[in-house]
């Protein structure tokens, strides 16, 4: 089972597309979409790929309003999916004191937890104009290169 996390802690329903569909618990104010979806940005992220510690969007800008996040686990490890909305680039968040392999989460927004080999989630949330990262924080994921910026315009 999926979970995703927001800074909001209400419960909303969800459906996880996999190869097949699950369910999975979902905390927030996030939603979960279909592809073709109406929102204003739709970003497809892959985790795994090409490398095992890569995160990959297919965008690095967008429009603010709605953003639809299509993460697909193309990778062989469980990865997860963070969304912080800080003015830190991707590449300069500070190690945790506690938790050497993994980084402070500045600005938490979002998490998808154990995106399993092979998995997609799709989620929507609102999001404003500015400045965000896109990482895995399991550890050491993120030294690897799990991470990436957005900018929403």
């Amino acid at each position: 089972m999926h979970r995703v996390r927001s800074r909001r802690r209400s419960y909303v329903a969800v459906v996880l597309v996999l190869l097949a569909t699950t369910g999975a618990a979902v905390f927030g104010f996030t939603s979960v979409v279909s592809a073709g979806t109406a929102a204003d940005t739709e970003l497809k992220v892959t985790l795994g790929k090409p490398r095992e510690y890569a995160l990959k969007a297919s965008a690095t800008s967008g429009k603010a309003g709605e953003v639809a996040f299509v993460v697909r686990n193309r990778g062989k490890v469980t990865h997860e999916f963070i969304v912080l909305k800080t003015r830190t680039p991707a590449t300069k968040l500070k190690p945790r004191p506690d938790e050497p392999g993994k980084v402070v989460e500045p600005g938490f927004l979002l998490e998808i937890e154990d995106v399993e080999p092979g998995h997609r989630v799709t989620v929507a949330l609102p999001m404003k104009k500015g400045h965000y990262v896109l990482l895995c924080n399991i550890e050491d994921h993120y030294a690897g290169g799990m991470r990436s910026d957005l900018t929403l315009r």
